[in-house]
């Protein structure tokens, strides 16, 4: 059994990073965090820009949690979800920037990974060294 955590996740996507979405949740569970689906729930159509905003609204209701955005365009959600007052989102490709997200004066509460250059494997990578780093 994995420990848990106490920190909510919020985590959304658009439809065409879903299968990789419902991978990070699954993976987070694991290692014991309590995660929050918000869509998207099908590969259909959906509203990503909604999904970005919830999460970050969320974030912001809930202070000491955190949310993960993935999206297949990169950058789209991730600027979405800056729009909500308080919020700290900032893209990870790779593992120095995850290392270096949390180097600045404020630190990020939502990690937006772009699932069209990002497998499961690798987004797991991304994962376990943002949570890593102090």
């Amino acid at each position: 059994m994995s420990e848990d955590h106490g920190v909510d996740v919020y985590i959304g996507s658009d439809p065409e990073s879903y299968t990789l979405k419902n991978g990070l949740e699954e993976y987070l569970e694991e290692l014991g965090f309590h995660v929050i689906d918000l869509g998207t729930f099908s590969v259909g159509v959906t509203d990503y820009r909604d999904i970005a905003r919830e999460v970050g609204e969320k974030v912001m209701e809930n202070l000491g949690s955190m949310g993960v955005i993935i999206s297949s365009a990169g950058g789209d959600m991730c600027s979405l979800a800056n729009s909500v007052e308080g919020v700290h989102a900032i893209p990870i490709h790779t593992i120095s920037s995850a290392r270096a997200a949390h180097d600045g004066k404020k630190p990020p509460n939502i990690i937006c990974i772009n699932g069209n250059q990002t497998d499961l494997p690798g987004a797991k990578k991304l994962l376990n060294t943002f949570l890593g780093t102090a």
